[in-house]
């Protein structure tokens, strides 16, 4: 079971055995408690742009730094915050790592693990954040989106390569998922060129995460029980289902089902009817 933004029908049906069974979104995101809000854009105040990761640290390697410092090179006010460090050690290789990219210490900013209040008010400082690769963010994409910053990220060919992408694309903020590196540092750029309507995006994000699938639980369990409903011997249609189509009438990314038409939605499919158009 996945969705069409982690696995493109035409990209990765070739890639499993069995028949995908898409879902209105491949999981649902579960707000932190206490959350702070969101803030006005950092760079408004500080007078620079602060790139930021909160990532797992095996997932920054030499080459993901090697792209950050070509963002970090070409923005030479720009600077960068990375999240999650559990040991100095770790903080030691990621200033070799910069600095052999000619990225001085002086521009990174290391924040240790810390507790999830805390963390989620790291998002305060960061304007936009660098996604890693090939191994992308997942739950710490959907809480940078929730705390506003919006995140570039570069998939690639691999479930665990396109996680970042599909958030973006649950939002539709397709612009910032790059196809290679050289585009990755170009949306970097034009994407904080535009400081006003960075903070406009920035201030909007909730709304717009609220008008979507992965933040609405509700609505993916009734996607996966009327998934499950299909495959039971109750609920099995009498007609194969093509690869590129769709187990449930798709939502939209804001365009979510009522509770009377998620019921509906489930009847048709108990009952084996093709719900109305």
């Amino acid at each position: 079971m996945s969705d069409g933004q982690v696995t493109p029908i035409t990209d990765f049906a070739d890639q499993f055995v069995e028949k995908l069974a898409l879902l209105p979104s491949a999981t649902a995101f579960m707000l932190p408690p206490n959350c702070p809000p969101v803030n006005a854009l950092p760079a408004f105040h500080k007078g620079y742009v602060t790139y930021g990761s909160f990532n797992r640290i095996n997932k920054i390697s030499a080459d993901v730094i090697a792209l950050w410092s070509m963002v970090l090179r070409a923005q030479p006010t720009s600077r960068m915050m990375i999240g999650a460090i559990e040991n100095k050690h770790d903080e030691d290789t990621y200033v070799k790592w910069f600095e052999a990219e000619g990225i001085d210490a002086g521009r990174i900013t290391f924040c240790p693990r810390t507790t999830l209040p805390v963390y989620m008010q790291q998002h305060h400082q960061v304007d936009v954040c660098l996604d890693t690769f090939p191994y992308s963010g997942s739950t710490t994409t959907l809480n940078e989106l929730w705390m506003g910053v919006p995140t570039v990220t570069l998939p690639g060919t691999s479930m665990a390569s396109r996680c970042g992408a599909c958030w973006l694309g649950h939002v539709s903020l397709e612009e910032y998922i790059a196809l290679d590196k050289e585009e990755f540092v170009r949306k970097a750029l034009e994407l904080t060129s535009n400081l006003d309507a960075l903070n406009e995006l920035r201030i909007g994000m909730r709304e717009r995460c609220n008008g979507s699938v992965p933040f609405h639980p509700e609505q993916v369990a009734s996607g996966l029980s009327i998934r499950c409903a299909r495959c039971g011997s109750g609920g099995v249609p009498t007609k194969r289902r093509r690869h590129s189509e769709p187990c449930f009438r798709p939502t939209g990314t804001h365009r979510l089902l009522s509770k009377k038409q998620s019921e509906q939605c489930q009847d048709n499919v108990l009952n084996n009817r093709r719900p109305e158009s």
